[in-house]
């Protein structure tokens, strides 16, 4: 058979046919531009000259494609998952490979899922951390080349948080959780929350806190965090913290008065242009039930009512200013389970104010927070008491009574009441009102609604305001009250407790005698309700009423022991006069003089002593007002003119003016200056030592046995009045005094005369550290006997020392960490002190500890070591947490204790270690923060089992010895400790914790060698040592200890001779 060509046809099924030739001694075709996945028939057909040969029948089937899958995407990120999904894989996909890593470390892993899914949830993942994620077409023969991406999980909602702690005024300290992976730094921005220019501060990515400063006081700043990598931007922490106000606040809470629904709470204004203060309560524990009152700037005590009884209660003062308020000053007080104590009681008075004279009275009474519903139970008393003289009725007395706080509120006008009862009834069931006190705007109330005809005012009656009032106003009161006065309205004032008496004085009519009242409490108003409703009672008689008063009242011809007092009598002469006369020690005399005369010589006086004297005209037992004036009277001659001469080692002469009217001179004198205590001496002299022929014009006498170079001081009395002189004596400083000579002399003593001082020189401060710094100072010229040294820290009372007056420098220490302090270097002279030299230093923060190492890792364990970053540290604080996580758990160390073993810790796990250095003045430094991990199982052949090393011997007694060693590696159990004298004796064996690495030994023998050796003692029994031994010698009370180490092995001390 020959043939030429062969055919070959492919029919996929259901499809169309495809044919290609080949040559005829082919016997293989390759058929191509297949679809895939498809099952083909095949036919092969020999072609002949002649013609085509049947067809070779078969089936084939092509293979399924190797696809990837396309626009790989992920949202739905969390802290700990995202969703990862694509545009499926060409083909016959039976499932889809995932795979995930960590750019940070060594997480990894892997999932499937069927191939007609093209989305799944990746969780379980660390968060805030970069993942590379691929996605794989899994087919029956192969897989895909894989998709690649990459996804941040988000920060989790604790690290997200920025804590903020350490506020003050300029600055604050942000906190945060350490991002994971190498961080090269943190970016620290912060803006104020109102607006404002964004700053930004660099914190080293070992770090996980600063401080920042130069802030706005009273200012939220928005923070961010953010950690930098060498691939870009982590996640951002964010927060905001807000600076301390710098409004003071109030000081000096004190609670008081408790009652069982109330009690008071008082205290002292707060610096500053205050405008007011808010007060919170509640019941302590409790702070959803929260009251608050809010009161005046010149209000500081407040009443809180309508309490719960036999409950402590939180109560908070706020100072309020235009820019914002003040920190709270707070305190507790209990109510009580009693009732509320009697309030003060006010008998019925028996005096009636006998008139026909008509009057409208109108009383302001203070309802204000700061009277209290018990106080103002007294004042219903006292206003009863007050108009219960009055016979009430529309064509007698009529009273109303209007109510302020906030705001005024009339309880009754004028006409509500016709009868005394209707009245007392009224009064007794008066309202309180509460709130603060603006008597300005109630003075204008009543003169705007209740001196109103409408309301029962009668033109012709007497009108007559009186206040009540507990507090200073918080508004105008002058301009209203003086408003109140054009009208012709009587104006009585009274004050209670916290009353501004010099506002009461400008709101009551003339004279304030008669008009004005103020009173330390509220129990006292029982002392001044009589003679205010006598005064009242006069005002309502009106001009009908009291005598006229004298006018013009003259003093003249005083004396040392008497003055003439005159007056212009009234129109009307009165029966007679009295004239009272009042000394500053409050004792009231008076004289009664006829009422044709109008002048009185007031005799018997002291000396040198100012009168007030007030003149009354006095009609059927009747007095007018006083009419007031002052007196004082002429001091008594003084001796003039001393003078010292003629001076030797041992006497000196003293010669001063004759004083007319003397009847003799006491000199005195005594040693100012004596190395030995001195005894006053005196000389007497009768008044005929002045007359001799040689001493006319000048009296004289001598001072002999006096010791030499001693300064002396030299009195001389009169018997009327009595003068200091100065004078220098060779070249010695003298103070001379003269005194009267009466039966109660008052000796007083003159100071020496200032000495001109030198001006101050420079303060300088420098080597300013958290707690201390070192001044230097000019020398100030002169004898300089000591320096004083002043200093202040912004907040806190001033300290003082003194050095002598040859030394200009000083180092200050123990003081506070970041505080300002005002400093004084003041000059002390044996005659006083001269100018300050002035300066101010701001302490530094307190250092943080340095060097953090670990050593001894263990499965379970590992040693931290660090370094001390100032000496004057008082305790260490150590804490450790799993990498990661916040849980830390915390340890408080001695100053002297720079290394720690953490124990207890699990296996093949990172640790996050943090040492904080807390100083003496409870200021904490940064945190030294550090990452061990401890050994997995495989790291572990052996434990490090060995001795301590390094065995000292110090401090030795008669009966002890110190010992000391460098800590054996591991997780040490106990160090046991055997001593035995060298000499021979029974040893002795202790234990100490393997934390320690120091020990006492007492009660030992004195003048004797020790052997001494230290064995570490590891968990389960293992022991290492004595490696270290040493000998020494207790003390035997010898002058000298020589001691002697020539080896590590031992030491021996050898005594010195007794």
């Amino acid at each position: 058979m020959s043939s030429s060509t062969a055919s070959s046809t492919s029919l996929p099924r259901g499809g169309d046919r495809n044919e290609i030739t080949v040559k005829g001694d082919t016997t293989q075709a390759l058929l191509k531009n297949l679809q895939p996945a498809t099952e083909y028939e095949l036919f092969v057909s020999a072609r002949y000259t002649s013609g085509v040969g049947d067809p070779l029948i078969g089936t084939g089937t092509t293979l399924e494609e190797l696809g990837s899958p396309r626009d790989l995407t992920t949202r739905d990120v969390t802290d700990t998952s995202f969703l990862v999904s694509w545009v499926p894989a060409p083909g016959n996909v039976r499932q889809y490979r995932i795979k995930w890593k960590s750019l940070y470390g060594e997480e990894a892993g892997e999932k499937t899922i069927p191939g007609d899914n093209t989305a799944v949830v990746l969780d379980g993942l660390t968060p805030e951390t970069r993942y590379q994620v691929s996605v794989s077409a899994v087919y029956g023969h192969g897989e895909g080349q894989p998709l690649n991406g990459e996804e941040t999980t988000d920060i989790s909602a604790a690290a997200k948080v920025i804590v903020v702690s350490e506020e003050t005024e300029r600055s604050m300290k942000v906190t945060w959780q350490p991002a994971p992976g190498n961080v090269l730094n943190y970016r620290v921005t912060y803006k104020p929350k109102s607006g404002g220019r964004q700053l930004a501060a660099k914190v080293p990515g070992g770090n996980t806190s600063t401080v920042l400063r130069r802030l706005t006081a009273l200012t939220t700043y928005d923070l961010t965090v953010l950690p930098v990598y060498r691939s870009g931007e982590g996640k951002a922490r964010e927060g905001e913290g807000t600076t301390l106000t710098p409004y003071k606040g109030p000081r000096n809470l004190q609670t008081s008065d408790p009652s069982r629904t109330s009690f008071r709470v008082t205290w002292d204004p707060a610096p500053g242009d205050v405008k007011g203060y808010k007060v919170q309560f509640h019941p302590v524990g409790e702070d959803i039930d929260l009251g608050e009152l809010l009161v005046g700037p010149y209000d500081n005590t407040v009443v809180l009512e309508e309490l719960r009884a036999g409950t402590k209660y939180t109560v908070s003062v706020f100072g309020m200013f235009d820019g914002g308020e003040s920190l709270p000053l707070a305190g507790e007080e209990n109510t009580t389970l009693s009732d509320d104590p009697d309030t003060t009681v006010f008998p019925p008075s028996e005096v009636t104010c006998k008139t026909k004279a008509q009057a409208d009275i109108v009383l302001l009474v203070d309802g204000s927070w700061s009277i209290g519903r018990l106080n103002f139970k007294t004042i219903r008393a006292f206003i009863g008491r007050m108009v219960g003289v009055f016979d009430i009725g529309p064509d007698k007395v009529q009273v109303g009574l209007a109510q302020y706080s906030g705001d005024p509120k009339t309880e009754w006008h004028l006409n509500a009441h016709p009868t005394r009862k209707s009245l007392l009834e009224a009064v007794a069931n008066l309202p309180y009102k509460g709130g603060n006190t603006m008597t300005g705007m109630a003075l204008n109330y009543i003169l705007q609604n209740n001196f109103k005809e409408n309301v029962g005012m009668r033109p012709n009656a007497r009108k007559i305001g009186v206040l009540v009032t507990d507090g200073k106003s918080q508004d105008d009161v002058h301009q209203r009250a003086q408003s109140l006065r054009n009208e012709n309205i009587e104006l009585y004032a009274v004050g209670i407790k916290n009353a501004e008496e010099n506002e009461l004085r400008s709101i009551a009519s003339d004279p304030d005698s008669i008009h004005m009242y103020n009173v330390a409490d509220f129990s006292f108003l029982l002392d001044i309700v009589d003679n205010l409703t006598d005064n009242l009672c006069n005002s309502v008689k009106g001009p009908g009423g009291p005598p006229e008063a004298p006018t013009n009242l003259v003093t003249s011809d005083a004396t040392h022991q008497s003055f003439r007092a005159s007056w212009t009598p009234p129109e009307d002469l009165p029966d007679k006069y009295r004239v009272e006369y009042t000394s500053p020690t409050g004792q009231t005399r008076q004289v009664y003089v006829d009422g044709e005369e109008n002048t009185v010589v007031l005799q018997g006086l002291n000396p040198l002593t100012q009168y007030g004297v007030e003149v009354f005209s006095v009609v059927d037992e009747e007095s007018s007002e006083p009419l007031q004036g002052v007196e004082t009277t002429l001091p008594l001659s003084a001796v003039r003119s001393m003078d010292v001469y003629d001076e030797h080692t041992t006497t000196m002469r003293v010669r001063w003016e004759e004083v007319d009217g003397a009847t003799g001179y006491i000199l005195r004198y005594d040693a100012i200056n004596a190395t030995q205590p001195t005894v006053e001496q005196e000389i007497r002299m009768g008044q005929d030592k002045t007359n001799s022929p040689a001493r006319e014009v000048i009296p004289q006498h001598s001072l002999r046995d006096l010791c030499l170079g001693i300064v002396w001081r030299v009195s001389k009395h009169t018997p009327e009045r009595s003068r200091s002189h100065t004078y220098v004596v060779d070249k010695q400083m003298c103070c001379f005094l003269v005194t009267p000579d009466l039966q109660q002399a008052d000796r007083r003593k003159s100071p020496c005369p200032s000495v001109p001082l030198p001006p101050a020189g420079e303060l300088r401060v420098r080597d300013v550290t958290h707690s201390t710094m070192n001044l230097d100072w000019d020398a100030a010229p002169g004898p300089v006997e000591k320096y004083l040294i002043t200093y202040k820290p912004d907040t806190g009372d001033p300290k003082e020392l003194e050095v002598d007056g040859s030394v200009t420098s000083k180092k200050l220490d123990n003081l506070i960490s970041q505080t300002e302090y005002s400093l004084a270097v003041t000059p002390i002279y044996d005659v006083g002190p001269a100018q300050p030299m002035l300066g101010e230093a701001i302490t530094d923060v307190v250092p943080a500890p340095k060097n953090l190492q670990f050593s001894d890792v263990t499965q379970t364990s590992f040693r931290a070591t660090w370094d001390h970053g100032a000496p004057d540290v008082a305790l260490y604080r150590i804490g450790w947490s799993k990498k990661g996580e916040n849980n830390f758990q915390y340890e408080i160390l001695n100053n002297d204790e720079t290394t720690y073993v953490l124990e207890n810790l699990e296996i093949d796990t990172p640790y996050d270690v943090s040492v904080t250095a807390i100083y003496p003045d409870e200021a904490e430094s940064e945190d030294l923060l550090g990452t061990e991990k401890t050994l997995s199982k495989s790291d572990v052949t052996r434990l490090p089992y060995a001795p301590a090393t390094n065995l000292v011997v110090y401090n030795e007694t008669t009966t002890s010895l110190n010992a000391r060693w460098n800590p054996a590696p591991g997780p040490v159990k106990n160090y046991s400790v055997t001593y035995v004298p060298t000499s021979g004796g029974r040893p002795q064996t202790t234990q100490v914790s393997g934390r320690k690495t120091s020990i006492l030994l007492p009660k030992l023998t004195p003048d004797t060698e020790y052997s001494i050796g230290v064995t570490a003692i590891y968990p389960k029994g293992c022991q290492q040592g004595p490696d270290r031994s040493r000998k020494d010698q207790t003390s035997g009370g010898c002058k000298e200890l020589a001691s002697h180490r020539p080896h590590h092995q031992h030491s021996q001390c050898q005594m010195g001779a007794c």
